[in-house]
């Protein structure tokens, strides 16, 4: 039976692990949404409705 200590290094080496796939995703997933829009001609605008929103912006007037 593997002691807390050894248990707990071995956590602390999957969220490091997690870590690193989530960000290696997101970079992937961004790099295939920046490829369809270009391809498909799609804006900023035009998802404006459809995305989460991101960061708290004001509108240009």
């Amino acid at each position: 039976m593997k002691t807390y200590s050894e248990l707990k290094s071995e956590m602390d080496n999957l969220e490091a692990q997690m870590e690193q796939a989530k960000k290696r995703e997101r970079a992937e997933a961004l790099k295939k949404v920046k490829q369809l829009c270009k391809e498909f001609g799609f804006t900023a605008g035009m998802l404006q409705g459809v995305l989460a929103k991101g960061r708290n912006r004001t509108p240009k007037t």
